[in-house]
């Protein structure tokens, strides 16, 4: 992944989680105890076990003038939150009615641990006449509380609701009590408050570990693919990408590329792709005194090669290698090059027919001359002459079948052929052609 695409991944999980992913939920449920609470008001709730279900039979205080109810307690409502459980909100509803009067909420408090809270979210407006669900809280009100799993899920987790009359008297009603409890676990999508980022996993080496926190600067971010480099964490979610591997062994002759599992592959497989021509010659001599040591490679009537795909071997922008393989069995193995680097001993044949080198000396590796030629019919050529001490060993006899390919090193054009079935290969000398 580009380092864009990953900022951009964890910008969305930093800021945008808890907006596209809805926090989890559980409930509603209902409570296991109902109890009096004398700790506010005056008159007590009678059959307070009647409002653990919503089914017509009623828990009841009778209020009046300056008489609110005391509280109807309700806990042990049987979440069982997981222990990683960060807790959003906790909602509350309460079905209740008035009778023979005019009834207010006199206090509605969350219980904590057995012991009611401080604050109220008791809702303006009278109690209805038939019953009806009010609810207090939400999906992000914490009422002024700071929750673990285990208070959720804890025995002494309720709520309470008092009522009260300003004016007659009224008989308040409760006939069902309920909490929904929001939360969000580490990897579920959703970012919660002591979360640095939430990536929908609690997999570590993706910027945001196991317990939903950034993972330091340099940890490591794979990708799974070893071309791109070794990928690292920012510290702020985000992955940097590695530097990509530099599969370049410095030989002409190998074929360097790179497996995403594999990282860097150097075959010695000879290139595909290369021209062919209609005749082709390869001898090489290994004499006892390397000064005599002689190569000779001829490419005629070729497939058709413009003189672009010449490169430009005048300047230093273009070399050409002779390479040479050899197989055993069918592994090819590189036995030899010669390489003419571009410059000095180049000179262009007639107008743009081609190129040619001179170098009597045979400084580099032996090369004394060759010849390319371009041609828009089957007539481009290819010749390579080489001699001296710098010329490579090939130990002979050489194994079957040999390739030889001329490459440059600026365009992809090469030149190859194939010998099978060499005329002589002992005592030195190997002497082939193709077809």
């Amino acid at each position: 992944m580009s380092k864009l695409a990953r900022s951009l991944s964890a910008l969305m999980i930093a800021v945008g989680c808890a907006g596209a992913a809805a926090a989890q939920s559980a409930g509603p449920n209902a409570p296991a105890s109902i109890v009096d609470n004398a700790s506010t008001g005056t008159q007590p709730w009678g059959a307070t076990a009647q409002a653990t279900a919503s089914d017509d039979l009623y828990a009841f205080a009778a209020v009046g003038m300056g008489t609110p109810s005391h509280y109807l307690a309700a806990t042990g409502f049987g979440f069982a939150l997981p222990p990683s459980a960060v807790v959003l909100g906790i909602r509350a509803d309460i079905e209740r009615r008035a009778i023979g009067g005019i009834a207010t909420d006199n206090a509605v408090r969350i219980i904590k641990g057995g012991v009611i809270g401080a604050t109220d979210r008791s809702l303006g407006g009278n109690w209805p006449g038939a019953d009806a669900v009010a609810t207090y809280g939400g999906a992000s009100d914490l009422w002024g509380e700071s929750w673990t799993a285990a208070d959720i899920n804890g025995a002494g987790f309720g709520v309470a609701i008092s009522a009260k009359d300003s004016i007659s008297g009224a008989l308040a009603q409760v006939d069902a009590m309920s909490i929904t409890v929001f939360y969000s676990v580490c990897g579920d999508g959703t970012l919660a408050a002591n979360e640095d980022c939430d990536d929908n996993n609690t997999a570590n080496g993706d910027c945001c570990d196991s317990t939903c926190q950034f993972e330091s600067p340099g940890s490591p971010c794979a990708d799974g693919n070893l071309c791109n480099g070794d990928e690292t964490c920012d510290g702020s979610g985000g992955c940097d990408p590695g530097a990509p591997l530099d599969c370049d062994d410095s030989d002409v002759c190998s074929q360097d590329t790179c497996s995403p599992t594999l990282g860097c592959v150097n075959s010695d497989a000879p290139r595909v792709g290369c021209k062919t021509a209609q005749k082709s010659v390869l001898i090489y001599k290994d004499n006892a005194t390397d000064a005599k040591d002689k190569l000779v490679w001829k490419w005629v009537k070729g497939q058709p090669t413009s003189f672009a795909q010449l490169g430009v071997p005048t300047g230093t922008a273009t070399a050409y290698t002779l390479c040479l393989y050899a197989y055993a069995g069918t592994t090819a193995a590189e036995i030899a090059d010669v390489t003419v680097p571009g410059g000095s001993g180049w000179s262009v044949l007639g107008a743009n027919k081609g190129y040619k080198y001179k170098n009597s000396a045979g400084t580099e590796d032996g090369a004394r001359k060759i010849i390319l030629k371009a041609s828009a019919a089957n007539t481009s050529k290819a010749l390579l002459k080489a001699k001296g001490a710098n010329l490579p060993d090939i130990v002979v006899p050489i194994p079957t079948p040999v390739v030889a390919q001329l490459v440059n090193s600026s365009t992809s054009t090469c030149f190859t052929a194939q010998f099978n079935t060499p005329k002589k290969n002992s005592g030195g000398t190997f002497k082939a052609k193709s077809p």
